[in-house]
C-alpha cells in the first residue's frame, strides 16, 4: 500500500458513515492573454493523490472507500503547449477506482449524493462550496418525490485533514531533509556570490539557479531578497515610496497629495467598477495626467483560497487601470499589484470589514 493509499484510508476511517468528501484543485491563473502564472496545486489535494493538474476534484465515499477523481480529458493539441495530461481513463494510475471527465461531474454528483446524510469539503472554496450548495438544491428538487434523501449538513474538512499533515510520515520526511539540503546549498552559492553594487534579483536568480539544478521546480515560499543602504542616503529613502512590482523593484518618488479617496470598492467576487467607484476614479483624471506613476494596490477580503483571491485583486486593479487609460492615462505610468487578502484595511470577519477590503487603493507620484 503506497503513501497515498494509506493516507486517503486514515481520512476517510476518521469520518462517519453516509459522508462524501470533496477536495477540489486550485485555479489556474491568468497573467495576460493566455500566458499563465506558474501553477501550483492545492496542498490538500497533492497530499491524499499527488495529482497536480488543475480542473480536478477528488471525490471520496466513506460507505463504499472508494476514490473518484474528475480531470480533463487527454487533449493532444493543448498538451503540446501545457504539457502532458492523466486524463480520466488513466486515473487508476494514481490510485483512484474511477476517474471521469470533469464535464460530467454535476450530473455524476447527483447521483452520488443519494441517501448521504452529510458533505465534507474546502469551505473556503467560495466557487466549490457555491456550486455544491446548488446542485444539492437541485438534487432535492429533481427527486424530491422520491424515496431518496440527501445531504443536510456541510463540515469543512480542513481541520481532520490539516491534523493529519501535521505529523510527518517517512516520505514526508525524506523530502524535507532533501528540501533542507537544497536550500543549505542555495544560501551558500548567495553568500558567495554576493558583491557591492549587485541588484537584489541578481542574487535572487542565484538561488533560485540553485533549486532548479537539484531539482526543486518551485520555491517553497516567495523569495524575499533585502539589501541595505548607507546612512548617507538614509533620509532620501525616508521620502521615497517603493514598490514591488512584478517581481521588479521601482523607486516611484514622493507621493502626490491630492486630497482625493485613495480608496475605490467593489462588490463581493466581483471586479467590475460600481458607480462610487467611477465617480470617484473620474476625479483622479486631471491629477493622474499631471502624476509621473501611478500605482494601483488590488485587495480582497479573507473569504476564498490565497491563490483566487491574488487573481481577483489583479482583475480589479486591471479594472482601474483599464478606466484611467481609455481616459487619457498613458498606460506607460500605471504600475498594477495584488496582495489579494494579504493586506487588510480593516481586521475582522464582518460584513463591515469585509466591504472596506474589498478595494483598490490609488497612489500618484
Amino acid at each position: 500500500m503506497n503513501t497515498y493509499q494509506k493516507r486517503r484510508d486514515e481520512l476517510v476511517s476518521s469520518l462517519p458513515k453516509n459522508s462524501l468528501v470533496l477536495i477540489a484543485s486550485a485555479d489556474e491563473i491568468i497573467r495576460n492573454n493566455d500566458a499563465m502564472f506558474s501553477f501550483r496545486q492545492n496542498s490538500d489535494l497533492l497530499y491524499l493523490s499527488a495529482f497536480n493538474e488543475p480542473e480536478s476534484i477528488a471525490l471520496f465515499d466513506t460507505d463504499n472507500r472508494k476514490f473518484h477523481l474528475f480531470c480533463r480529458d487527454k487533449d493532444p493539441l493543448r498538451e503540446q503547449w501545457d504539457g502532458k495530461r492523466l486524463g480520466y481513463k488513466g486515473a487508476s494510475d494514481i490510485g483512484a477506482d474511477e476517474g471521469h471527465d470533469i464535464k460530467e461531474f454535476d450530473s455524476k454528483f447527483l447521483e452520488l449524493i443519494k441517501n448521504k446524510e452529510r458533505i465534507y469539503l474546502q469551505k473556503d472554496n467560495i466557487h466549490l462550496s457555491t456550486k455544491i450548495d446548488a446542485l444539492v438544491d437541485q438534487a432535492k428538487k429533481e427527486f424530491g418525490r422520491t424515496n431518496y434523501s440527501f445531504p443536510e449538513e456541510f463540515f469543512s474538512i480542513s481541520p481532520i485533514l490539516h491534523e493529519m499533515r501535521l505529523f510527518k510520515d517517512e516520505d514526508e520526511i525524506s523530502t524535507m531533509k532533501k528540501a533542507c539540503s537544497i536550500s543549505a546549498q542555495a544560501h551558500i552559492r548567495a553568500m558567495k556570490s554576493v558583491k557591492p553594487g549587485m541588484f537584489e534579483y541578481e542574487l535572487e536568480a542565484e538561488y533560485v539557479h540553485e533549486f532548479m539544478k537539484n531539482g526543486a521546480r518551485e520555491c517553497a515560499y516567495t523569495p524575499i531578497v533585502g539589501s541595505g543602504c548607507a546612512n548617507d542616503v538614509a533620509d532620501d529613502v525616508s521620502a521615497s515610496s517603493y514598490a514591488s512590482v512584478s517581481g521588479q523593484s521601482a523607486q516611484m518618488g514622493p507621493k502626490m497629495d491630492v486630497n482625493l479617496p485613495d480608496k475605490v470598492y467593489f462588490e463581493f467576487d466581483n471586479f467590475d467598477l460600481g458607480d462610487d467607484a467611477i465617480d470617484t476614479l473620474e476625479q483622479y483624471i486631471r491629477f493622474a495626467k499631471r502624476a509621473k506613476a501611478i500605482r494601483l494596490e488590488g485587495h480582497c477580503d479573507e473569504r476564498g483560497t490565497r491563490e483566487y483571491n491574488l487573481a481577483l485583486g489583479e482583475k480589479r486593479a486591471q479594472s482601474v487601470k483599464e478606466f484611467l487609460i481609455v481616459n487619457g492615462i498613458s498606460s506607460s505610468k500605471l504600475d498594477v499589484v495584488s496582495y489579494g487578502e494579504e493586506r487588510p484595511d480593516r481586521l475582522g470577519s464582518s460584513e463591515s470589514a469585509y466591504k472596506a477590503n474589498r478595494r483598490v487603493e490609488i497612489s500618484l507620484y
